[in-house]
């Protein structure tokens, strides 16, 4: 990811991936483990607290504008098991928060 890191796979693992609102929403999957998977993204800090549209939704990580290390990506396969419906639109330039996850936006 971002084509400045290559990192060797370390061992395999079983997740369990669980959602901090919804108690009864669980899925399982196989992981990959690596040291690292690249940077910390974003690269730099961007305007977070100035998006409207963003207030008052319950993000997986409330601190996105801040640049830090990517802890998981969940695999195309698992995706539709885990969208609901949902798109948060703000200004031109904004983020779209295109998916609304069992767990959270």
């Amino acid at each position: 990811m971002g084509g400045h890191y290559s990192s060797t796979v370390r061992k395999a693992a079983s997740v369990i991936l669980k959602s901090t609102l919804h108690e009864d929403f669980e899925k399982r999957f196989s992981a990959l483990v690596m040291s690292e998977l690249t940077g910390l993204l974003p690269r730099s800090r961007v305007g977070g607290a100035q998006w409207e549209h963003l207030r008052g939704l319950t993000l997986a990580d409330p601190e996105f504008y801040e640049p830090n290390k990517v802890d998981c990506v969940i695999g195309a396969d698992l995706i539709p098991e885990i969208i609901m419906d949902g798109i948060k639109e703000g200004p031109v330039g904004a983020p779209l928060v295109q998916l609304r996850l069992d767990f959270d936006w």
